[in-house]
Parts: structure tokens; C-alpha cells; sequence
């Protein structure tokens, strides 16, 4: 889910409430980074997001991974991915190769 600008953080979580109104289990994993905790001169989006989901009766476990990979990381990560992938795909005996978009 998305929320186009000016939309921001409690848009998505208006959007992702609505969809899931329906739920029986109203309970959610929030995994998030260190982005989402910011400085101390900055509110805090990962509380945002739990006292809302909070006051529209979702349950939250917060799930702190520590600090995002830098880009090069990422990058290398995404490398390694599609090549096992790709040999995958070549040792079950299918040879299409489709693009990862």
C-alpha cells in the first residue's frame, strides 16, 4: 500500500485499516528500521504507526531490526538473489529465463 503526496504515514495506515476491517484477528508484525526511529528532535514514525494501529483496535508487535543495509549491500544482496534464481531455474530443468522486475 501507498499513499500518493501530500498523503504520508497516516494515510497508509487509514488505507491498510479500511481494507483490513474485516480481519477476525486484528493483530500485526511491525517490522521496522532504524529510519523509522529517527533523531531526538524528530517524532518518532515507528510510535505513529503503533498508536495508530492502536486506536483502530489492531494489536502490534514491534519487530526493531536495527540499521538498514547501506547500498551497496542491497545492491550485492539483489546480485546474489538472481543469480540463485537463474541457477535454480537452469538445474529444474527450465530454460526461460524471465526478467526480475
Amino acid at each position: 500500500m501507498h499513499a500518493l503526496y501530500p498523503g504520508k504515514l497516516k494515510e497508509v495506515i487509514k488505507l491498510f485499516t479500511e481494507y483490513y476491517k474485516a480481519h477476525k484477528r486484528k493483530f500485526v508484525y511491525y517490522w521496522y528500521d532504524h529510519t523509522a526511529v529517527g533523531d531526538d528532535n524528530e517524532t518518532r514514525k515507528c510510535d505513529e504507526v503503533v498508536s495508530t494501529l492502536n486506536k483502530a483496535g489492531w494489536s502490534v508487535k514491534r519487530m526493531y531490526i536495527g540499521k538498514a543495509p547501506g547500498h551497496e549491500t542491497k545492491y550485492r544482496m539483489w546480485g546474489i538473489c538472481c543469480t540463485r534464481i537463474t541457477i535454480t531455474r537452469e538445474y529444474s530443468g527450465l530454460t526461460e529465463r524471465t526478467a526480475i522486475s
